[in-house]
């Protein structure tokens, strides 16, 4: 008679324990889509930013180029971009629109034109593949992708990836990704962007130049040119500033302010009618 009284109890026990086990599988599904599942909030690096990382940036701004018809817009997207992509391979990447909008210092309605104005755009980089075959590469990719009941943009972005360094013959130049890493990017007003890259795209290496200025209290003087190419910490523009401003887009009367922002940085440095542009900001 025990028996049979103690063998419901049994069932409705099991059953007690199989709920509570649903309810806390359902707990921990939620805790872990409520993780997981949510976008990363980008951060600028406390610590000390990687100055070393870099990527080549095609010169598409100066005489007769297409720099002039980007909008500020692409001009502050594109970087950031650029910087978040794998340096050697054309893979595909996820990013959300509040961090390129964080790391390049614009809003959303601004992110949404730059990335429409790279993927729409009629510039593309050409380079030739493994067959010798002529292929154009476009600035930025966009696909949209599931996962479980996520959905996100990837990209794509088209930059001078070392396989193309032959094919271009030095039109492009090395972009540190410290200058977005430090949050500096983020704060320069779209006109200085502008023209840092304009000034960037048409800056000359000058190794004697460099040699003599930087010889320091008539010490002989060790780096070779190859060393030189690799560590130089700035080139030369001797291209008149209202020039440089045709070529970035700014008009004349509004280029000392993004100016003295370049010089506030250490990004620029006038020297009489010349100018030092650095190939890393100062940051600290």
């Amino acid at each position: 008679m025990e028996q049979s009284r103690s063998s419901p109890f049994r069932g409705k026990v099991a059953l007690e324990a199989k709920k509570q086990k649903e309810q806390r599988r359902q707990q921990q599904k939620e805790l872990f889509a409520e993780k997981y599942d949510k976008t990363t909030i980008f951060e600028f690096p406390k610590a000390e930013v990687n100055m070393n990382r870099h990527f080549f940036f095609p010169k598409i701004f100066g005489p007769g180029l297409f720099g002039d018809q980007w909008s500020k817009a692409s001009i502050a997207v594109y970087p950031v971009m650029c910087s978040q992509a794998n340096f050697e391979h054309n893979d595909w990447f996820q990013i959300s629109q509040e961090n390129i909008g964080k790391m390049a210092g614009i809003g959303g309605g601004t992110v949404q034109k730059g990335i429409k104005e790279l993927v729409d755009g009629e510039y593309k980089l050409k380079t030739t593949d493994e067959n010798g075959k002529g292929t154009a590469v476009p600035l930025l990719e966009v696909k949209m992708t599931s996962e479980g009941t996520r959905h996100f943009y990837l990209y794509r972005a088209g930059f001078i990836r070392r396989n193309m360094i032959p094919h271009w013959k030095g039109d492009y130049f090395l972009f540190f990704a410290c200058l977005i890493d430090s949050g500096i990017w983020a704060k320069l007003k779209p006109r200085a962007k502008a023209l840092y890259l304009a000034m960037r795209s048409v800056a000359v290496q000058d190794y004697e130049l460099y040699r003599d200025v930087e010889t320091d209290n008539g010490f002989e003087w060790m780096t070779s040119h190859d060393e030189y190419i690799r560590t130089r910490k700035w080139d030369v523009v001797t291209i008149p500033l209202a020039e440089l401003g045709r070529h970035a887009g700014v008009n004349v009367t509004n280029i000392k302010a993004p100016m003295k922002q370049l010089e506030k940085y250490r990004l620029v440095e006038r020297i009489d009618k010349w100018f030092k542009v650095y190939l890393k900001p100062r940051i600290r």
